[in-house]
């Protein structure tokens, strides 16, 4: 199980809601939380899906706070703000430096689905310099033939470009994936002097390889992070590739501007992605073994890359760690945020798909080690964590889902570390 020393969190009751936490409801819809950013004015902004439960698809859904956690009425009129771009949810998001919020996940649905970014002004109106009407559908991503797109992850360059990644087809018995990468122009158009037509493919060999995060380093170069396995439910290991600020690959990361990180139990994937004041890269993850015999679970996982791709050995286990697995179940979607003193949070969920699902945070020194780990409460019943982000005081804002009443909604919990 997870360490048996509980992790203090030492909660914020006065300056965030009762017992630091709040929750918010889309209209009895169910709702759930995957990504959080924390505004430098201390608002804090959260998104993900909002769905009608007698319907198969999903809106965007975005909420802001003010610092001590009540929902921002200057957003939105309700501190609350959706929009149907016909598919699945957002699963990213990002603060501009003038307060503009962009979201990005998946528009249209089934095999016509397209990267979805959405962009807001400040007040929560749909941004018009964006796409026209502040909303953008890129259907056209990679070769012709190829059906199903979604984006993961969002960054912005130092000149407003935004570097998208996610996945190209739909997998499993619908046919082979592959991670993409896309740049846009910051009304929204597609980047042509990136990779030629906007949009970049690194391959990995292997048939399905799935885009979950990306990270932006200093000169313009694009680290893209997820998975190679199989097309089915295997997954593993770790992949990334490194592009020159052209989408060109750079040779000079890992093996010819690729790396691939090992974990016991062969199955690991991607969530995110982070680049420390040193340089290094940080991939947050997932690994262990999800089906089949044997004694690893799926759990927290950690590696750091050196600045030229190389596994730095240095951190945990010859590079590596894992935090202690459960025994009972497997611990899914982890999101990492670096604290203000080097060390490491990460969030992810406990048997998710289990009766009780448990969000849980772990904490890791900078050198990979497990300090201490524990439970995340947002006042609700079946809840997960997703996210995380660090505000101002070094303080960790966790978001994730929480069953209220009859649905599903937002869950905030903020927490000093």
């Amino acid at each position: 199980m997870f360490a048996s020393a509980a992790l203090l969190l030492t909660v914020l009751a006065a300056q965030f809601g009762p017992a630091g936490t709040t929750t918010t409801d889309f209209d009895r819809r169910d709702d759930s939380a995957t990504a959080v950013a924390v505004q430098p004015d201390g608002r804090v902004v959260v998104a993900g899906s909002s769905s009608d439960p007698k319907q198969e698809r999903s809106s965007f859904a975005l909420s802001r706070y003010l610092e001590h956690g009540a929902l921002d009425p200057s957003f939105g009129g309700d501190g609350t703000i959706t929009a149907d771009l016909g598919g699945g949810g957002a699963r990213d998001l990002l603060v501009q430096a003038d307060g503009r919020i962009v979201a990005v996940g998946e528009a249209g649905g089934d095999e016509h689905a397209g990267m979805g970014a959405v962009r807001y002004l400040p007040d929560g109106t749909l941004d018009p310099s964006f796409g026209g009407d502040g909303l953008v559908n890129i259907e056209k991503v990679g070769p012709s033939g190829w059906d199903c797109r979604s984006a993961d992850a969002v960054a912005q360059q130092a000149d407003g470009k935004l570097v998208l990644v996610g996945t190209l087809g739909c997998g499993g018995e619908a046919g082979d994936t592959q991670l993409v990468v896309v740049r846009l122009h910051a009304d929204g158009s597609l980047d042509r002097s990136f990779d030629r037509d906007g949009t970049r493919i690194p391959t990995f060999g292997g048939a399905c390889t799935y885009g979950t995060a990306v990270a932006l380093l200093p000169g313009g170069k694009i680290l893209a992070g997820g998975n190679d396995g199989g097309c089915y439910e295997e997954r593993g290991p770790f992949r990334i590739a490194r592009l020159n600020p052209d989408g060109t690959t750079d040779r000079r990361f890992g093996r010819r501007g690729r790396q691939r990180v090992d974990f016991p139990g062969r199955q690991a994937w991607v969530d995110d992605l982070i680049v420390d004041a040193q340089g290094r890269t940080l991939v947050v993850g997932t690994a262990g073994r999800e089906f089949g015999k044997g004694r690893y679970r799926v759990t927290h996982a950690l590696a750091r890359l050196g600045a030229r791709g190389a596994v730095d050995r240095s951190f945990g286990r010859a590079g590596v760690t894992l935090a202690p697995p459960d025994r009972r179940s497997h611990t899914y979607n982890s999101a990492g945020a670096l604290l203000a003193d080097g060390r490491i949070a990460v969030v992810g969920t406990l048997g998710p798909y289990a009766k009780r699902p448990d969000p849980r945070i772990a904490v890791f020194r900078r050198n990979g080690r497990l300090v201490r780990s524990g439970h995340v409460r947002f006042g609700g019943t079946r809840e997960s964590a997703d996210g995380v982000a660090v505000d101002a005081a070094g303080r960790a804002v966790i978001v994730g889902s929480s069953k209220v009443g009859g649905s599903r909604d937002f869950g905030v919990a903020r927490v000093a570390l």
